[in-house]
C-alpha cells in the first residue's frame, strides 16, 4: 500500500516501538534506569573506568592487506575491540572485584 491509496487522516500517525527495541530513547532509559537501581541496591560505585578503540591496534594492521586502512574495516575493529574488552572485564573482576563487589554494570556505546 503507498499513501495514494490511503486515508489522508492515517498519514503519519505515530508508531510507538517497544521498550525492547535495542538503541531507542525507551530501551536506553531503561538500562540506564536498571544501572541506577543496581547501583541504589549495591550501594556507591567503587570503580568507574572507560575503554576506547583505537585503529591502530597491532591485531587490526595485522589483519589488513598491503593497501588497505582500518578505516575501511570497522567490523574488524568492532571485533578487536570486543575480544580486549572481554579480557579486560576478566582480568579486573579476576584481580580487583571478586573480593569487593556485588555487581558491575558497563555499556558499548559506537
Amino acid at each position: 500500500m503507498d499513501t495514494l491509496s490511503n486515508r489522508t487522516d492515517q498519514i503519519g500517525d505515530p508508531v510507538i516501538l517497544a521498550a525492547s527495541y535495542d538503541g531507542r530513547d525507551r530501551f536506553i532509559a531503561r538500562c540506564f534506569q536498571s544501572a541506577v537501581a543496581i547501583a541504589r541496591a549495591l550501594k556507591n560505585p567503587l570503580v568507574f573506568t572507560t575503554f576506547s578503540a583505537n585503529p591502530s591496534w597491532s591485531e587490526v594492521i595485522a589483519k589488513l592487506e598491503h593497501n588497505q586502512t582500518p578505516d575501511s574495516w570497522p567490523d574488524l575493529i568492532a571485533e578487536v575491540f570486543k575480544l580486549k574488552l572481554d579480557q579486560m572485564l576478566h582480568d579486573f573482576k579476576e584481580s580487583y572485584v571478586r573480593e569487593v563487589s556485588n555487581g558491575s554494570v558497563y555499556t558499548i556505546e559506537y
